[in-house]
């Protein structure tokens, strides 16, 4: 467990996966420093320590030795998102690359056989060979030379003995070639890791840097790092939404498909909370503020977002590990290639075709491609091991209230007496309730918004604590309460029918007569079945509700649902229910959303929030949470994880094969040392091919 004093650095000149780790092993070296995650797609680290905090001079010369630049955000700016019109040169540079590839190998080929590269050779002197080497080949061969000194190997290491081989033996041609494509690798692990972080760039784009303030009654522009909750911001039409508040004046159409990944937009009005990164349209607000910058929802998005890349999963160790060997291992194949076959230019290309790179990228480059494209639609993974663990999950427990149900009453059944009609009682009940704070009360109003049942002016409203409301209305004196002055047997049994079916009863009374029987309760979200439908490879009998409510209450949502339950559940009871599954093997997801949930979320291999209604805590604790009120969004996050491990694991069979062929074919003799140079670069682009795929969003059935 990490410890709770840390600090968050912007680390710049971040590539590749190896440069992270180059970075990440130089701050583990700080004295004061107890760990570091280094999140590649951020371009930041977070360091943590326990009673000393490290120096920011300490920070910077460590990660000034390896080769990059550490800094504060707040002294200095990182480097500009790459326009479309840069990521488009890269896309096209690629193409273009593997034409200049083709032709090299063409000419280097025909050249060889026709003894044209010797003739060439004999023409240039060998200075200038080597000073071109040197030159063409210093931002690598200096990061080689920190990496000795430091007594580490990293990728271009042995590429870099190879040149060197070459030089010895005079072919100078194959060494500039060499160095070319080390260079050209360089360029395209770059566009890799840009590409691969273009959504999550796409989403800090959307975050607002400035904001409208009133103060002392004037309007002046101010940085949002400025703004104090309290605050009165100004948003007019096509403006970005600043903060998150409530709206004290205005009304406008709100588009907040940042934070939810909801694409239709909202009618908003005074009394609505709104939420930064939200566009306005057709209207403008005064919004007063309640949280701004990096405490705002779509602030701690973006950081859950970043700071997921932390988060990885068994396949990444496995690949780091692996990679942290395969170098040694080569550097032996190389050397044994030269004590077997006496051909120093195969133990060359040995070297030259070895790069470990792809390992590294294999795995990185496709989680920060889906959880970043995941987040533009409303799902949040926490991290890379949460969506490599989504595979594995054979059970889910589901909390009631709010999750599975909407969480607040309605109205469901109306049962009128004395020839009254509903429509006569829905008017008269919801002109009384729109004076009363009775959280039925809201139900009743809904219910009569919902029928397009106007509202009538009443007379001497009074609430009592145990009494109801009442009130005149058209001259009728108007009561609603939860017990009867007088109730016959015929309604009676109406209203123990209702109880038995988990309703809450309101009893409507006219002049102190009773005039209907109301029936209330939490409904079951409209797209929960379905959802829990399409979750397929899922058995029925292992999606449980578990519910703190009583058993009527329960058993009729999960009759609804056709799945199990549990009823009258404490807190410790959800978490003994989960320690039970997964001692007996299973792999446990649960999906809630309040204070009482959160206990169970951290206890499952997957906790999932509901984040829009969800409370902080929960969301916090989660290591899924979904950014709008959509069950839709649960099997789609499976098919995320389906989709992303099938992208990983290609990666690395494609590495694998093709590292294997390639030292295979150069120890045998049959692979030049510039053509084995080319040939490391090409699985780089294979896995961003590949990992790109998972750059496009998938429509939600």
């Amino acid at each position: 467990m990490k410890d709770n004093k840390s600090l968050e650095i912007k680390i710049s000149g971040m590539d590749c996966a190896d440069c992270a780790l180059h970075v990440k092993k130089a701050l583990d070296d700080i004295p004061s420093v107890t760990s570091a995650d280094v999140l590649l797609g951020a371009e930041k680290a977070i360091v943590y320590y326990k009673d000393i905090k490290p120096l920011l001079e300490d920070i910077q010369q460590a990660v000034e030795k390896v080769g990059y630049k550490a800094y504060l955000e707040s002294e200095g700016k990182p480097e500009p998102y790459p326009s479309d019109a840069i990521l488009q040169f890269g896309k096209t540079s690629i193409f273009l690359f593997i034409g200049i590839l083709i032709a090299v190998l063409g000419i280097t080929l025909i050249g060889e056989r026709m003894g044209s590269i010797a003739l060439i050779e004999s023409f240039i002197p060998w200075y200038v060979w080597l000073g071109a080497i040197i030159l063409g080949g210093f931002p690598v061969f200096s990061q080689v030379i920190r990496a000795l000194s430091r007594k580490q190997i990293i990728s271009h290491t042995l590429m870099s003995a190879s040149v060197l081989t070459a030089i010895i033996v005079g072919e100078w041609a194959t060494a500039m070639l060499i160095v070319l494509f080390m260079r050209l690798g360089d360029f395209i692990e770059k566009n890799t890791t840009q590409k691969a972080r273009q959504a999550i760039r796409k989403l800090k784009q959307a975050a607002p840097q400035s904001a409208h303030v009133i103060i002392n009654g004037k309007q002046s522009e101010v940085p949002i790092a400025k703004l104090n909750a309290g605050d009165i911001v100004i948003v007019k039409p096509g403006e970005s939404v600043p903060v998150d508040g409530v709206i004290v004046d205005g009304k406008a159409v709100v588009n907040q498909a940042a934070i939810s990944g909801e694409s239709m937009p909202i009618d908003k009005e005074a009394g609505n909370n709104v939420y930064a990164a939200s566009i306005v349209h057709n209207g403008s607000l005064r919004i007063q503020t309640v949280a701004a910058g990096k405490d705002s929802l779509f602030g701690r998005i973006l950081t859950m977002v970043e700071e997921a890349e932390a988060n990885r999963g068994e396949i990444q160790n496995i690949a780091d590990r692996f990679s942290s060997i395969y170098l040694p291992i080569v550097a032996i194949i190389a050397l044994a290639t030269y004590l077997v076959s006496g051909n120093i230019i195969a133990a060359a290309a040995v070297m030259a075709v070895s790069c470990s790179c792809s390992f590294s990228l294999a795995t990185p480059v496709a989680m920060l491609a889906s959880i970043g494209t995941a987040a533009q639609q409303g799902l949040l993974f926490k991290g890379g091991k949460y969506i490599e663990s989504m595979e594995h999950i054979d059970s889910i427990f589901i909390d009631k209230t709010g999750t599975l149900t909407l969480g607040q009453p309605a109205i469901t059944e109306i049962k009128t007496t004395n020839n009254h009609n509903e429509y006569e009682i829905l008017q008269f009940a919801a002109s009384v309730e729109q004076y009363s704070e009775h959280p039925l009360a809201d139900a009743v109003i809904r219910k009569a918004h919902v029928s397009n049942i106007p509202l009538l002016p009443i007379n001497e409203f009074t609430s009592e604590i145990g009494h109801g409301v009442s009130a005149s209305v058209n001259g009728t004196y108007v009561q609603i309460s939860n017990h009867p002055y007088h109730i016959e047997r015929k309604s009676r049994e109406i209203a123990e029918r209702m109880e038995k079916q988990s309703k809450t009863l309101l009893y409507v009374h006219f002049d102190k007569q009773l005039a209907a029987i109301m029936g209330a309760e939490d409904i079951l979200r409209k797209d929960a079945k379905q959802a829990i439908e399409r979750i397929g490879h899922i058995n029925k009998e292992n999606i449980i509700m578990i519910s703190g409510d009583h058993t009527a209450a329960v058993k009729r949502i999960a009759d609804e649902l056709g799945i199990a339950f549990k009823a009258e559940m404490l807190p410790q009871d959800k978490i003994a229910l989960i320690q039970e599954a997964q001692h007996k093997g299973r792999r446990v997801m649960m999906i809630g959303d309040g204070i009482n949930d959160a206990p169970a979320l951290a206890q499952a291999d997957i906790g999932v929030a509901m984040g829009s209604s969800g409370t902080d805590i929960a969301i916090e604790t989660a290591h899924i949470v979904l950014l709008r009120e959509d069950w839709d969004l649960i099997p789609e996050a499976f098919q995320i994880a389906k989709r992303t491990m099938r992208v990983v694991r290609f990666n690395i069979f494609l590495t694998a094969i093709y590292n294997l062929t390639g030292i295979s074919l150069a120890a045998l003799g049959l692979l030049a040392p510039a053509v084995a140079a080319a040939m490391q670069s090409i699985p780089d682009v294979g896995i961003m091919a590949n990992s790109a795929r998972l750059l496009k969003k998938k429509s939600i059935a």
